[in-house]
This record gives C-alpha cells, structure tokens and sequence, in this order.
C-alpha cells in the first residue's frame, strides 16, 4: 500500500509551500477582512444604502471568476495529467495565467498532486 503523500512528506520549513498556504490561508483571511471592514463602513456611513442591484454585480462577478478559474484548470487537468492533447504557445500561457489567478500553485507540484489523486481515486 502506498503511503499518502501527506503523510510522505516531512513538515518542515523546507517543504513548506507558500503558494498553498496563501490559497487556503492567507486569501480567505483576507477576504474576511475586508468583508468586516466593508460591513463596519456600512454602518459607520449615514449615507450609504444597499442596492438590490448590488447583489447582481456580485453574483456576476463571482460566476466571472469561476469561469476564468475553470479555463485554466479544466485544460490543466485534461492535457498536462491526462496527456489528451498539446497546447500551443498562446494556449499554454493563457492556461498558466489562469492557473495563477485560479492559484493552483506551480504546475510542477499540481501535477504531482492530481496524480497521487488518481492513484488512490481512480480504484
């Protein structure tokens, strides 16, 4: 039985991946941030309203962000993992701009992920 890559791994500073912990870390807690800071001018502002059709331009804007992110992610996964096709030169730097704002990390150590994800997934 092969062991799990998060056990494999030692946890040190050397293996520590700032791009992973940004992700899953950093940029929530950031989000959360500005969240408050958005709710405590909300309330500290007289005049400031809500508008119904605020509530539009944010669900457009994060159906836009998912889109982009899936652009980048969905052909990664298909070509570089699965090896279903090549990309040329502007495919490849718009999958690897996507996969940034997607922040799925270097390619190198998402590809080396997904496939210990297929090793025990795919049984």
């Amino acid at each position: 039985m092969p062991i799990p890559r998060s056990v494999a791994i030692p946890k040190t500073w050397k293996t520590f991946n700032f791009g992973s912990a940004f992700a899953a870390f950093i940029y929530p807690a950031l989000g959360l941030i500005v969240l408050g800071v958005a709710i405590g001018l909300g309330i500290g502002l007289e005049n400031f309203s809500l508008k119904w059709s605020y509530l539009g331009w944010a669900l457009f804007a994060a159906a836009l962000s998912l889109l982009i992110c899936n652009l980048g992610i969905g052909p990664m996964h298909r070509v570089l993992q699965h090896r279903a096709g090549e990309f040329r030169i502007p495919g490849q730097v718009f999958v690897m701009l996507n996969c940034v704002i997607a922040m799925q990390g270097d390619l190198k150590t998402w590809i080396n992920y997904h496939s210990q994800h297929h090793r025990f997934a795919d049984k």
